[in-house]
């Protein structure tokens, strides 16, 4: 856990906490961000994304698994209700 704790790239959440002691599987907690997550941007009906939008989107998402993945972090699943969009 550590080792996540001190990860920083622009494309990645930080990391306010974590707890593996509750069930199986690793609870983290990061920052609460007002503009939802990463599916309700791209579903939105209101919100019609130019393909280059989603393109810089995509991009960004893959920049920060390959940084996670360069540092020995493998995330498994990544979905996009997982995943929050600041702006």
């Amino acid at each position: 856990m550590e080792i996540i704790f001190n990860l920083s790239h622009e494309n990645l959440e930080p990391l306010i906490g974590a707890c593996v002691e509750i069930t199986d599987k690793i609870i983290i907690v990061t920052p609460y961000y007002k503009n939802g997550t990463l599916h309700e941007l791209l579903h939105d009906k209101k919100t019609k994304l130019k393909n280059e939008q989603k393109k810089k989107i995509l991009l960004g998402v893959l920049d920060g698994l390959n940084y996670l993945n360069e540092n020995g972090i493998y995330t498994g699943n990544v979905e996009t209700r997982d995943n929050c969009h600041k702006n």
